[in-house]
């Protein structure tokens, strides 16, 4: 399972987890890439986000590689 197919399911979850899986979700342009760096720097790029945003970014992305 790849990363988006997993946020997928937290897209109704009323948390940080479920504002990037929205944001995520919404962007037909976002990479469907396993690769954390282009993910990362797509993040970087593309939104110009918040510190915030990258945080729960890289929790998300710890909690993925741990349970997948």
């Amino acid at each position: 399972m790849n990363f988006i197919e997993w946020l997928r399911e937290f897209k109704n979850v009323d948390r940080p987890i479920g504002d990037l899986a929205k944001d995520v979700l919404s962007d037909s342009n976002f990479p469907k890439s396993n690769n954390y760096n282009e993910l990362h720097d797509y993040l970087l790029y593309k939104a110009r986000v918040e510190h915030a945003v990258l945080e729960v970014f890289k929790a998300v992305w710890k909690a993925y590689k741990t349970l997948i």
